[in-house]
């Protein structure tokens, strides 16, 4: 009997506990992050968002409670896990356009007025998040990761000036790459370099892909920021290396998995930048008054992988070595 007169207190004291964390957690805001997969991008977009909203007393455990889901950029669970935080939070914030319109699509079908939060989307128009950049609508804005793609072009015409061919590489299905490649070819033929396009479906063909656009007479590929290509670079790249042909990427993840250079923006500022807007909301700013941003060029940082320079025994114009930041990989 005292035995079981014990089990009984413990059970209480552990409810106790439980509603008292219930209670005390009920009083803060909730906010919801949606991260599409784990790559460097989106995993330094998440730590700027925190990092923003803390820097406007906004904190974790304090006076808001954030939960992060990743489906690991499967569909399914990208959509369950879109409607549970839009059921459970005040506020979400979804990372790549998947995340944003997962979130986006669940608060309609939801019935939830629930403000929406979008960063690392490279064209929010085209994505259908917003119809105007400028003058959101309804209950969603952010900031965009639009990159720099024509000077990013003008880079492989520095390092290769009588290229006549280059290769762009983008997931068929990734709304953001496609909107890429498009400029990037565009700026391609403004410099006479004749593009071959590389659509890739998924994993499986990103290395037979890539072997077919070099040996068919691309002298260097473009790779946008692609969440698909981002997160299976080393298989792309050990293709491109094999091959002599260099690689210019979106963003400076894609160079730390062997990426030769990139001009990019910098996702942590990107995530700050999100996290501010968030904050502004939550503080009562409304939506409509919140114009979607993005970093400037002058925001944006040269990253160069020297082991993979010297490995195509590349030379890196000067003026561009000497403001880049040098990475070393596989040693």
């Amino acid at each position: 009997m005292k035995t079981l007169k014990k089990s009984f207190i413990s059970l209480f004291i552990i409810l106790t506990i439980l509603l008292l964390c219930s209670c005390k957690n009920s009083n803060k805001i909730k906010v919801g992050i949606l991260q599409y997969t784990t790559i460097n991008a989106l995993d330094n977009a998440k730590e700027g968002i925190i990092e923003g909203l803390k820097e406007n007393g906004f904190i974790d455990g304090d006076n808001i409670v954030i939960s992060v889901l990743n489906p690991e950029a499967d569909p399914t669970s990208l959509d369950i896990m879109a409607k549970d935080l839009v059921r459970k939070s005040d506020i979400v914030i979804g990372i790549a356009t998947p995340a944003a319109v997962a979130l986006q699509t669940a608060a309609k079908n939801e019935g939830k007025n629930i403000p929406i939060i979008f960063t690392a989307v490279t064209d929010p128009v085209d994505a259908k998040l917003v119809k105007d950049i400028n003058a959101p609508e309804a209950n969603i804005t952010g900031t965009s990761d639009m990159n720099p793609v024509n000077e990013q072009i003008e880079i492989i015409k520095r390092i290769i000036p009588n290229i006549k061919k280059m290769g762009i590489l983008y997931t068929v299905n990734e709304t953001n790459s496609k909107v890429q490649a498009d400029i990037a070819a565009a700026k391609a033929k403004e410099l006479g370099i004749d593009v071959s396009f590389g659509q890739v479906t998924g994993i499986n063909d990103i290395t037979q892909i890539t072997r077919n656009i070099i040996t068919n007479g691309a002298e260097a590929l473009y790779i946008p920021t692609d969440n698909n290509l981002a997160k299976n670079m080393p298989a792309l790249v050990e293709v491109a290396n094999s091959l002599n042909v260099i690689t210019i990427v979106g963003e400076a993840g894609m160079c730390s998995n062997g990426g030769l250079i990139t001009l990019g923006i910098n996702y942590k500022e990107l995530g700050k930048m999100t996290g501010d807007m968030a904050a502004s909301i939550l503080k009562g700013s409304k939506i409509s008054s919140l114009a979607v941003k993005a970093l400037s060029i002058e925001q944006c940082d040269f990253t160069i992988n020297m082991t993979t320079a010297k490995a195509l025994k590349i030379e890196i114009p000067k003026d561009i070595l000497d403001v880049s930041k040098l990475i070393e990989t596989g040693e």
